[in-house]
């Protein structure tokens, strides 16, 4: 009897670690850390193409849900901006604003654009304030070519960037 206890002992335990190993694919056990850390490793693939490629890559993924979405901009005083504010980056949230204040730990896939430059304003100027924002929001950034992908994890005490 002691036998066979041991031997289930020992079976659950190898399952137990089996699973956690699994779990820590990348590094991490959070599924929203591991899809921004394969991103970041991946980069290369997704640099020169559509920002269309990444939303892909989250619809496959399906652990990272945009639920938050801006734009950094460029500053009129860089030279060849002729003074005006250009979309710089494209910003995917995994948490929305409330939750984000809340302290919950999120991430943010920040996408720089390589082209067409668009004019801050003019890319805003057409995004409903309503349910469907974000929706409208990733479909009119889909065709912007990809120059660059960080990521950045955010806690209620540290902030890391994976580049």
């Amino acid at each position: 009897m002691k036998k066979k206890q041991l031997i289930l002992c020992l079976c659950l335990l190898t399952s137990t670690f089996a699973w956690s190993g699994n779990s820590q694919k990348n590094g991490s056990s959070d599924p929203e850390e591991a899809i921004v850390k394969e991103l970041v490793a991946k980069k290369k693939d997704f640099i020169g193409k559509k920002i269309e490629a990444v939303c892909d890559f989250l619809v496959q993924k399906k652990s990272f849900i945009i639920n938050s979405v801006t734009t950094t901009e460029t500053s009129p005083w860089i030279p060849g901006t002729d003074g005006k504010i250009y979309v710089d980056e494209v910003v995917f949230f995994s948490k929305d604003d409330d939750q984000m204040h809340s302290g919950l730990t999120y991430y943010t896939i920040n996408v720089v654009v390589k082209s067409p430059q668009v004019l801050d304003s003019e890319f805003w100027k057409d995004i409903p304030d309503d349910e469907t924002w974000i929706e409208v929001f990733v479909n009119k950034a889909k065709n912007f070519i990809i120059k660059d992908i960080y990521c950045e994890k955010t806690t209620s005490s540290s902030h890391e960037i994976y580049e």
